[in-house]
């Protein structure tokens, strides 16, 4: 159970943003609330003490109310009215956000983005398939000889051994200060 504050937001015309007067009371917290909607990783499987694990759950605007004003909607509006959503870091790596540095434009905070994979050529000089030793590149079934100095593939190409593409990693739990 989280400890009981007085921090109920003086308005709720835009969840996720603030009046003057939330501001100012968000940036009167007393400094034990001043850590809350920090994320770390921790190496257990269950949170500790004023922490939730950032799964995408649904939680109370009314037992959050530090975090809500840190965090509002950003990470989905729960039901609307009562609740609001935690990131759901499962699975996920965490980027650092571009902020105007225009190196990831379009992408906002707390905005999930898609895998991708940058496109490229890879460049192949004078091959030889099929025992020719002439340079020629053999094309398909059909055995029809091209001769070029490169062939540059820029698509249908499967190589890897995985359904995504990822560095080396460990995984541990996400958990956000309440």
């Amino acid at each position: 159970t989280p400890p009981a504050h007085d921090h109920a937001l003086a308005s709720s015309a835009a969840p996720g943003f603030f009046s003057a007067a939330d501001k100012a009371k968000l940036d009167a917290l007393p400094i034990a609330d001043a850590f809350v909607g920090m994320i770390v990783p921790f190496g257990s499987s269950e949170p500790h003490a004023g922490w939730l694990k950032c799964n995408g759950q649904a939680v109370s605007r009314t037992t959050y109310p530090v975090l809500y004003m840190r965090i509002g909607t950003r990470f989905g509006a729960g039901d609307g009215a009562t609740t609001f959503n935690l990131p759901d870091l499962r699975g996920e790596f965490i980027r650092g956000f571009d902020d105007g540095r225009n190196v990831d434009p379009g992408h906002h905070l707390g905005m999930p983005q898609a895998a991708a994979v940058q496109e490229h050529t890879h460049n192949i000089p004078d091959v030889n398939v099929a025992g020719e030793t002439t340079g020629k590149f053999v094309y398909g079934d059909e055995g029809a000889d091209v001769a070029p100095e490169s062939v540059n593939i820029t698509g249908g190409v499967t190589t890897g051994s995985a359904p995504e593409t990822r560095p080396r990693n460990i995984a541990l739990n996400f958990y956000i200060k309440y």
